[in-house]
C-alpha cells in the first residue's frame, strides 16, 4: 500500500522540493498506484513475451 507521509518523508529529509504527489488525496494517490502498477504488470508480460530467456532459470535455455 502506498505511504503518502513515507514518500513526502524522503524529499523532506533531502531539501528537496515537496513532490507534487503530496498535494493528491488518499483516494488519488491510491488511483495513481492502482495505474502504476496496471502498467508495471503489462510492461512485465511484454517482456516476458519478447524476451522469454531472460526469465528462465534452466541455464541451457540461455545458451
Amino acid at each position: 500500500m502506498f505511504n503518502k507521509e513515507s514518500y513526502n518523508q524522503t524529499f523532506d529529509d533531502r531539501n528537496l522540493p515537496v513532490n507534487p504527489i503530496s498535494k493528491l488525496s488518499d483516494e488519488q494517490a491510491e488511483k495513481l498506484e492502482q495505474v502504476a502498477m496496471t502498467l508495471l504488470q503489462e510492461e512485465w508480460k511484454k517482456l516476458r513475451d519478447e524476451k522469454p530467456y531472460l526469465f528462465s532459470s534452466d541455464k541451457q535455455n540461455n545458451q
